[in-house]
């Protein structure tokens, strides 16, 4: 059977309408509980990391101003250090008098494999 056209369109429209309805998973209260609380994490960590990542600008700024020019090795060991460890060496940074007290403070480089 042959439809005309204005027909045919809006009956394929209806048809896609019902093949989305019907295929259409049904999310659980318990699912949609975990979607949200992953939502949640996601918001979280998103948050500790924008932190960790101001903290560590901010500390190789410090050590940028008051002792010139910094080594890529000192740079990378100040990368991924906590939130909390990089307040300690800010801290610490005021106070030292040079780079290599600084440098005393810090966690020692990872070992390459």
């Amino acid at each position: 059977m042959h439809l005309p056209e204005g027909l045919e369109q809006a009956f394929s429209e209806e048809l896609n309408q019902y093949e989305q309805e019907v295929n259409m998973k049904y999310v659980t209260s318990i699912e949609r509980l975990g979607i949200k609380q992953g939502r949640q994490e996601g918001i979280l960590e998103g948050r500790q990391e924008g932190r960790q990542e101001g903290a560590e600008r901010l500390l190789l700024r410090l050590l940028q101003r008051r002792f010139r020019d910094l080594s890529p090795e000192i740079q990378a060991r100040v990368k991924g250090l906590s939130v909390e460890k990089l307040e300690q060496l800010m801290d610490v940074a005021i106070d030292v008098e040079s780079l290599e007290q600084l440098v005393e403070h810090l966690p020692a480089p990872e070992a390459a494999d």
